[in-house]
């Protein structure tokens, strides 16, 4: 990759670490900035920080929730000129 390149940067959440160190091992070899959450509260301080080429978010986590997190990163969206169509994921468990 270009050094000079701007890096696309991917929001990761989930309550589950092995998913979190799961999913940075499939984007490892993608030349990829991987930042992780671990729940939707600390995901919501993430996006108020910087923005994210793509965010993948559990949508089953204590407290707030993926659905409830994407909804309100959507309301921030709008009112910031930026795009977010959410697609919660949702890891299956025992």
């Amino acid at each position: 990759m270009n050094a000079t390149a701007t890096q696309a940067s991917i929001l990761a959440v989930d309550d589950d670490t092995r998913s979190l160190m799961a999913l940075q091992g499939l984007l490892a070899d993608m030349s990829l900035r991987v930042v992780t959450a671990k729940s939707g509260d600390e995901a919501l301080r993430c996006v108020l920080r910087q923005n994210f080429a793509v965010i993948l978010m559990d949508a089953r986590m204590p407290g707030v929730d993926g659905f409830e997190a994407a909804r309100l990163i959507r309301e921030r969206s709008r009112t910031h000129r930026s795009s977010f169509s959410p697609a919660p994921t949702r890891t299956r468990r025992p």
